[in-house]
């Protein structure tokens, strides 16, 4: 997985494997996360709407980072997130059987 920021929306993205099924862009305005994904429920990517989410950070917190062992997960995972030039780099290297 790789994050990366949009200059075009001015969105943050996270793609969880380089395709457009996987890639859900956020923003944060105020205390509130916007996030937007495919919600793949036509018969391909392209016809399947995008579906926007508005959620309270305070909501988000609660659900996913209020117990250590929920703040120790949540850390793991972004630690493990590779900018776009990390991903790229791991994907090229692993079509080249160096990995």
């Amino acid at each position: 997985m790789c994050y990366g920021y949009n200059k075009k929306t001015g969105d943050y993205f996270i793609d969880g494997h380089g395709d457009d099924t996987t890639i859900v862009d956020f923003r944060r305005e105020g205390n509130v996360l916007i996030t937007k994904h495919n919600d793949m429920t036509g018969s391909s990517v392209d016809s399947s709407p995008m579906v926007t989410k508005k959620v309270p950070l305070s909501k988000l917190i609660a659900k996913y980072y209020s117990t250590p062992q929920q703040k120790a997960k949540v850390d793991d995972l972004a630690n493990k997130l590779l900018d776009q030039q990390q991903y790229h780099a791991k994907v090229n290297a692993a079509s080249k059987g160096e990995n």
